[in-house]
């Protein structure tokens, strides 16, 4: 079939090769092209054993995004139904890879995303104790102007309490409860400290528990106990041990109940309970590299797709390397879809996990902008540390990537050292040009390390999955709703 006879438009006027070039990812089922709050639906059935929607709403704010053919377009990217950090932009190949334009001509960052996410976090807090039925119970102001947004949030407001009051076996208006981005209280700080000092990692990389439900005056016996692990004369890997054990065991006791609240886009719902010690949950597959993208465009804000066949379930592990807000900095590492039959939604490698299995092989990422050169000077520069040394390991890097047969350069490069000569030129004055061209190599040297060690990729992608997951014997027992 023809990919013309998939379009079923009434009034817009897309360019046809312009949407294809959006589509030809493999992960893209279905998405929605809409003006002004009038979405117009776009239709595209791929042979492919992925099963994702992805679902594309317009942004209220009337921003332009995107001008593809005749029209202007803006739009908030959901994936399963769960609005992800990122926006995509229609005119790019890999749907959900890459930033919108505005008109202006700088990248949207995350922001709005993260937005959303942080309100739908503290309205599904809000539901667990009153009923959030409309927009204006939520008491934020962004699902009250947007009721559109509300609306793809609403059954987690509505289901969230009932599967709440199951794990902890009553009401919870008989129980305590500590939602750890809004409380600073005793026991917060030690859970914080514990994380920083000890454990050597963000609370959420730890533990991503966004409440922690106490039984009734079991509160100041629990954080007593834990603070006198923290204080406690022990070495740092006892203390983790300890400190974890005892998160465990308080749940056991029916004193504790640490819950990651995360938007319900399963039917029926899951509950899963994560890192129980001496059983974590780590699951280990068998895979290969699927694709790798190489993308030096000016137009985008990362190196390109990335995807690792699950040889067990036939499916693919996506990845993506950039910024999370996109800015003049180290990028991270974030795993869209996991490669499982739920096809779940992960989130972010930690950077320490990254670490020691690319140092297990002898390698390391890019961990400092210091690299590349710090931003100094008025006006600013860029790329201050990069001289023709630098350029030639990057092409290294690109040469052996490039060699293999499951990586495509697209657009291609004629001559690759005038190219990075010219980008890097072009971004020590350019803030914008230097951001995506950190990021572009960032996600290059990682294309590199899987390459030079493509025999031990099942190894490799098992430690970052599972890190994304926050599955290891160093992270505390959470139960995660979703």
């Amino acid at each position: 079939m023809n990919f013309k006879d998939y379009i079923q438009l009434e009034e817009s006027t897309i360019e046809e090769s312009t949407i294809e070039e959006s589509v030809n990812s493999k992960y893209l089922n279905t998405f929605y092209v809409g003006s002004k709050g009038t979405p117009e639906k776009v239709q595209k059935i791929l042979n492919t054993t992925e099963d994702i929607l992805f679902k594309y709403i317009p942004i209220a704010t009337g921003e332009i995004v995107y001008k593809v053919g005749s029209a202007d377009f803006d739009f908030q990217v959901f994936l399963n139904d769960k609005p992800t950090d990122y926006f995509v932009q229609l005119s790019d190949s890999g749907a959900g890879s890459h930033y919108g334009r505005t008109k202006s001509g700088k990248a949207n960052k995350n922001s709005e995303g993260q937005k959303l996410t942080d309100a739908g976090e503290r309205a599904t807090v809000l539901s667990l104790f009153k009923p959030v039925l409309t927009p204006e119970d939520t008491k934020e102001k962004l699902f009250i102007d947007n009721p559109s947004w509300f609306d793809s949030w609403a059954n987690t407001f509505i289901t969230t309490p009932d599967i709440v009051n199951k794990i902890i076996g009553g009401d919870i208006n008989g129980f305590e409860v500590v939602h750890d981005a809004s409380a600073e209280n005793e026991f917060t700080r030690i859970i914080h400290k514990f994380s920083s000092t000890v454990a050597g990692k963000q609370k959420d990389s730890w533990n991503p528990a966004d409440i922690w439900v106490f039984k009734k005056k079991s509160m100041g016996l629990i954080t007593t106990r834990l603070t006198n692990i923290v204080d406690g004369d022990f070495e740092k890997d006892v203390k983790v041990q300890m400190f974890n054990n005892e998160i465990y065991n308080s749940f056991l006791e029916k004193e504790l109940f640490p819950i990651s609240l995360k938007q319900i886009i399963n039917d029926p719902n899951k509950v899963e309970y994560t890192n129980i010690p001496d059983k974590n949950g780590a699951e280990f597959h068998n895979y290969k590299i699927n694709n790798l993208t190489i993308n030096f465009s000016y137009d985008t804000a990362e190196i390109g797709n990335m995807s690792f066949l699950n040889k067990e379930t036939n499916k693919n592990v996506t990845m993506q390397v950039r910024g999370f807000p996109s800015k003049y900095g180290t990028a991270q590492t974030e795993i869209p879809s996991d490669g499982t039959d739920s096809g779940g939604r992960i989130g972010k490698v930690p950077s320490g996990i990254i670490d020691k299995i690319m140092a297990k092989y002898k390698m390391e990422r890019i961990k400092s902008i210091r690299y590349f050169g710090t931003a100094k000077g008025k006006p600013k520069e860029f790329l201050s540390n990069v001289d023709d040394k630098t350029i030639k390991e990057w092409i290294n890097w690109y040469t052996v990537v490039k060699a293999d047969s499951a990586t495509k350069v697209d657009p291609k490069i004629p001559k690759i050292k005038e190219h990075l000569e010219e980008y890097v030129e072009k971004g020590r004055t350019n803030e914008d040009v230097a951001v995506r061209l950190v990021h572009k190599i960032s996600g290059l040297k990682q294309q590199y390390f899987f390459i030079k060690n493509k025999d031990k990729i099942s190894d490799i992608m098992n430690g970052f999955v599972n890190g994304a997951k926050k599955i290891s014997v160093d992270n505390g027992f959470f139960i995660k709703v979703w």
